[in-house]
Formats: structure tokens, sequence, C-alpha cells
């Protein structure tokens, strides 16, 4: 088992300050069926960086992705251990909702009912429409890569990371391939 590293909630009502997984449980019940209930992203954490740096790396990205808007959030970083217990692959896995906390108290269901058009306090938690697309997955790409690249760094790390695809950056590599299997692919 993978073992869990940290985890932290934000801008979340308060039924669910407690316990965030009610958040996450009342948006199963209470959102329409047709509804997005989050959106979700698993994304890799530099292994140069300590536990410590690689929480703040990935509370400031999620602070840039959801302040704005007071999204609530919920995110997990894992050790991302092999079967002999090395840290080989640490990870974190974001939930993100797309009702934004506009400071009006209301119920787990009424939270998810449909925004009144013209009186906030009446209505469900407005949806963000920021967080859909192309565009928007690219710009939480990019700004993922900008935030990587300052951790790195600041820990003096010489390497860097480019959030666009090995064919937009021009380098004919398969994604996913460590060196080694890339120099006897190519038989060097």
């Amino acid at each position: 088992r993978d073992p869990l590293v940290a985890t932290e909630s934000g801008h979340l009502p308060a039924w669910a300050t407690a316990d965030p997984g009610t958040y996450w449980d009342a948006a199963d019940t209470y959102e329409r069926a047709n509804g997005r209930l989050y959106v979700s992203a698993d994304f890799a954490l530099p292994r140069e960086l300590s536990p410590e740096d690689q929480m703040d790396l990935v509370r400031n990205f999620v602070t840039e992705l959801t302040a704005e808007e007071s999204l609530p959030y919920t995110w997990a970083i894992h050790a991302g251990r092999d079967e002999e217990g090395r840290a080989h692959n640490p990870h974190a896995h974001l939930l993100l909702s797309e009702r934004g906390h506009d400071g009006h108290e209301r119920s787990p269901a009424a939270w998810f009912a449909r925004a009144h058009p013209t009186d906030a306090a009446r209505g469900g938690a407005r949806k963000s429409r920021a967080i859909h697309g192309r565009a928007w997955m690219e710009r939480a790409r990019e700004r993922w890569a900008t935030q990587t690249n300052r951790a790195l760094q600041k820990a003096g790390v010489g390497r860097q990371v480019d959030h666009r695809s090995y064919q937009r950056q021009g380098i004919d590599r398969e994604p996913g391939m460590l060196q080694d299997e890339i120099k006897s692919h190519v038989g060097a």
C-alpha cells in the first residue's frame, strides 16, 4: 500500500470543514444526475524535493488554481513507494469542485442546487465556467510546470520540466520511457 504523506482541503462550506469527505459524498448525492461532481487530476512530484517542499509545491499550485473563485478542493500526496519501499514515484491527487464558495451558508442539498440568477443566497453555489475545456487544462498544466520549476530552482536542482508533450517540444521520444530503455531502442 502506498503511504499517504499529506492531505489538505480548502474553501469548503462550514458543514464539511471538519470532515472534507462529507463534501465529496454530498456532491455524489445532491449534484444533478448529469452534472460533473468534480475535476480530478493526478500529477507527479519531483523526487529531488523534500516531502515538505513537495507539500509546498502542491499547496501553492492548488491555491493558484482555486483562489479567485474559492473553489473547494482536496489534495493528497502519496509517497509512490515500490515493492521494496523505495520512493520512486511521489505523486499528488486533486479533487476540485466547480462550485465556488461565495460566503453564503447552505445545507448540503442547497449547496448543490441550481444557482439563482440574481440572488445568490436563494440558490445553490454558482458553478465556475473557468475550469472547462482544453484551454483551461493547458493553462493548468503550464501553471504546474511554472510552479514546479520555481520549486526545483529554489531547491538548487538543475533540471526543469515542460508542460508540453514531447511532440510539441519537437522531441522524438516515447513518453514514460527511461533513459536505459531509450538507449536500448536506438542501439546506443
